[in-house]
């Protein structure tokens, strides 16, 4: 890590940045940030390596700076005071406190099933405060940010969303723009409404399957002559014959008709 106590200057801080883009290029940092299989799997890698996550993190923090500071470079022109004016004026320590602060609480949450909209709605929330340190600047680096951020969510989502983060990227790369947190946001609402939708409509299959049966069985049982039966002189109205066809209202042998009343 000595690399990062270096004194940084306009002549030595293209080939720092090249440096920290070939750390975020390897297989291996890039596995601490994207491998997330069963949770079996992330607890052994977690016994493994305790401060794998924190590692993650931190990568994202380093990829961030080295993105801004590529950003501040080409505004400055190849102008050096430019560029360290606009540097020193994004890096004061006040700031630099309260974009870590915000960065750690974003960074450190885990995105779970079970609270999955609360969670966004947290990271949101600290996102649009981030947002705000960069307003009175000279430069305004929030977009990129964002990205980084939207990025750390969509590679951190539970398995369910990774097939629709997947197209969203794809259409991402097809519209040649990074994806933006409130957009990354929205897709996954709509999924997460697709299978709300999708999960009432099996409630009410399943209810309607379930009173068909019983009616079926209902009628089965009626089918097999399990009817409510009638008694000499009286006709029950929930059996099966009409009144008029009731053999117990045609009298008896010796052709005596009566009928009971209720």
């Amino acid at each position: 890590m000595g690399e990062f106590t270096i004194e940084l200057n306009d002549t030595n801080y293209l080939d720092w940045v090249s440096r920290m883009e070939g750390i975020l290029t390897l297989k291996n940092y890039y596995g601490l940030v994207t491998i997330t299989k069963t949770p079996e799997e992330v607890i052994a890698n977690d016994k493994l390596e305790p401060r794998r996550r924190h590692k993650a993190a931190a990568l994202l923090k380093i990829n961030c700076i080295v993105r801004l500071g590529n950003k501040f470079y080409s505004d400055s022109k190849k102008d050096p005071a430019t560029f360290w004016k606009l540097t020193q004026e994004f890096y004061q320590p006040k700031s630099i406190q309260n974009q870590t602060s915000y960065l750690n609480k974003i960074f450190s949450t885990h995105l779970a099933d079970e609270n999955i909209k609360e969670t966004m709605s947290f990271i949101l929330e600290n996102t649009l405060h981030l947002r705000t340190l960069f307003s009175g600047l000279t430069i305004s680096p929030e977009s990129l940010i964002d990205s980084v951020i939207a990025m750390w969510v969509i590679i951190n989502l539970p398995d369910r969303f990774k097939t629709t983060m997947e197209v969203w990227l794809g259409k991402c790369e097809v519209e040649k723009k990074s994806p933006s947190l409130d957009d990354t946001w929205e897709v996954m609402r709509k999924f997460l409404q697709h299978c709300e939708n999708n999960h009432e409509h099996s409630s009410q299959a399943l209810l309607a399957t379930k009173n068909n049966n019983i009616n079926g069985n209902q009628n089965k049982k009626r089918q097999d002559g399990d009817y409510p039966k009638c008694s000499p002189g009286w006709h029950n109205p929930l059996t099966r014959d009409n009144e008029s066809d009731c053999n117990f209202l045609k009298g008896d042998k010796n052709g005596l008709s009566s009928k009971k009343t209720i």
